[in-house]
């Protein structure tokens, strides 16, 4: 008997526009300062109508450079909102207003990424 995966990668089409986001880390400074980091992944996950189609999306997380966190957030297809403002260069943060993003590669990148992944 065939075993159903809801969410099985077997034959998930992978978006390569969100390649840059899969566990990615993007500084967020202002002013020259740094204020925070960006956290990012891509997962599966099924949208409507009636959960057929598959399509990925983006999970993010921010911790901020006074130790606060938040809580992740999901940015979904088609229009991308913060998908296309990190592809810009900038993330706009309700309370702390719009902030550079520039994503980090390498030493740096993989010790923020393993310090920080839990948040996602």
């Amino acid at each position: 008997m065939a075993r159903f995966t809801f969410f099985s990668g077997d034959n998930w089409l992978k978006d390569p526009r969100l390649d840059p986001f899969r566990e990615a880390v993007w500084q967020l400074p202002r002013d020259g300062r740094m204020v925070g980091h960006l956290i990012s992944s891509v997962g599966p996950m099924r949208s409507f109508p009636a959960l057929w189609v598959k399509r990925e999306s983006m999970w993010f997380g921010i911790v901020w450079s006074d130790g606060e966190h938040e809580r992740y957030l999901g940015d979904y297809g088609p229009r991308w909102y913060t998908v296309a403002e990190l592809e810009q260069g900038f993330y706009e943060d309700e309370e702390r207003g719009r902030l550079d993003a520039r994503p980090l590669a390498g030493v740096e990148r993989d010790a923020l990424w393993d310090r920080y992944k839990d948040t996602l």
